[in-house]
């Protein structure tokens, strides 16, 4: 399993974060919204739907449950883009949302939003069951927090679209829900967040138990720095090579100066690959899986020439990063995630199939048709 995909259900149980770029890093002092509680209450909220498209055990699912997760894969999605800026403004923050919001991207991501919300459910069942619920502290914490947001985004807002003209429209605007269904939904969340990161520390595990799984992942999390210089042409990469072999202490400079690569170009050709890595195709990624520490450039003086589909890439390994289970190691903290959220989603999985946790009487086509008319 994709090491990305295994953490996202930990991050998606987790969130539906903040998404008012520019606007976020100090509500009283950006925007100006008085701390009083008093103000915060002072506008009227809309009630939370009943409408629901299912059960879990006994336990409904709503409609406005589904759309508040739907907007945090969405807001998920949208941060995990290369180019995304979280300086942006609103308006370009929004314009930028309706451009990845393609048919396709919009059918993956509903599907996604309607798998993850069972599992979100599943845990806060759980937690109910055992009595790990947040307490009225928490929750009204919880409510004071996201009318705020709901303030941040119905001043930010209500200039910009008219017909915006109170908070409810503004979070509806921006989340798919009013302001009590979000409240409603992020408490459901923190007991389901609170139960699984329970799960989590019961979990039992061993140093070896990892290790293992990162043998069997090991292209995953391993990491090989490895210094690339792009060329369409053949003889162009051959004369470089021949270049780089001559003047070895160059090699950073030369692999600036000569790649057709920008993005290589910016980093000197440096780039760190795993199976993640998008910047270079199949056939470097491949060859970077070989290296080892007794093929570094600075022990061998090594550069090759490796054809793709695309092209030439003159290649050499700069540095290797691996597995160790001693303190402070990162890759040791990536595989230990990775390997508890495997387990948390089995977690999942297993509980799904007792009476309290399996869904029933769905009506999967209405809670498409929900997303459809959301964003």
């Amino acid at each position: 399993m994709n090491k990305k995909c295994v953490l996202s259900l930990m991050i998606l149980i987790c969130v539906i974060s903040a998404i008012l770029p520019g606007c976020r890093k100090n509500v009283n002092t950006v925007i100006g919204i008085p701390e009083e509680e008093s103000y915060l209450n002072s506008f009227t909220y809309e009630a939370v739907s009943e409408d629901i498209y299912g059960y879990m055990g006994t336990h409904p699912l709503y409609c406005y449950q589904l759309i508040c997760c739907y907007s945090a894969v969405v807001d998920e999605f949208i941060k995990a883009q290369p180019d995304y800026d979280d300086k942006m403004s609103i308006e370009e923050f929004i314009k930028y949302r309706e451009a990845l919001l393609t048919d396709a991207n919009r059918k993956a991501l509903k599907e996604k939003a309607i798998r993850k919300f069972e599992d979100v459910m599943a845990m806060y069942i759980r937690s109910e069951d055992k009595k790990k619920l947040i307490n009225d502290t928490r929750k009204k914490a919880i409510e004071n927090q996201w009318k705020r947001y709901a303030a941040e985004y119905y001043i930010a807002l209500k200039d910009i679209y008219p017909e915006i003209t109170s908070p409810d429209e503004a979070m509806r605007f921006m989340t798919g829900c009013n302001v009590m269904e979000v409240i409603s939904y992020m408490q459901l969340q923190a007991s389901a967040s609170n139960m699984l990161a329970t799960e989590s520390y019961e979990m039992k595990c061993t140093n070896n138990d990892i290790e293992n799984y990162y043998n069997q992942h090991i292209n995953e999390f391993r990491r090989v720095e490895v210094r690339t210089v792009y060329f369409t042409e053949k003889s162009v990469a051959e004369s470089v090579l021949q270049l780089m072999k001559k003047r070895p202490q160059d090699v950073d400079n030369l692999a600036k100066a000569y790649n057709e690569n920008p993005e290589l170009a910016k980093t000197n050709g440096l780039v760190e690959v795993n199976s993640d890595c998008t910047l270079v195709p199949e056939e470097v990624k491949k060859w970077a899986y070989g290296q080892t520490e007794a093929t570094l450039f600075e022990k061998t003086g090594n550069i090759e020439l490796i054809e793709s589909s695309n092209g030439w890439y003159v290649v050499l390994c700069n540095g290797i990063s691996e597995f160790s289970d001693v303190k402070g190691n990162e890759i040791y903290r990536e595989v230990a995630e990775a390997y508890k959220a495997v387990y948390l989603e089995g977690r999942i999985a297993w509980l799904k199939g007792f009476g309290a946790f399996t869904v029933n009487n769905m009506d999967y086509n209405k809670a498409n048709i929900v997303l459809d008319n959301v964003m």
